[in-house]
């Protein structure tokens, strides 16, 4: 009989973590300076960076 796990962890932070990194890396691909990388999450996920 296999174990079935009812905890549950996630409560949606990944996805908002996940969101801001894919956010981060799509800004560095194109080139933008560090500052315009923050600028550019903070008006897309709304938080500024760490």
């Amino acid at each position: 009989m296999a174990r079935k796990n009812t905890t549950r962890t996630d409560n949606g932070f990944a996805d908002v973590i996940d969101f801001a990194a894919r956010s981060r890396c799509r800004s560095e691909a194109r080139g933008l300076d560090p500052i315009a990388v923050a600028m550019t999450m903070l008006a897309e996920t709304g938080t500024p960076p760490a």
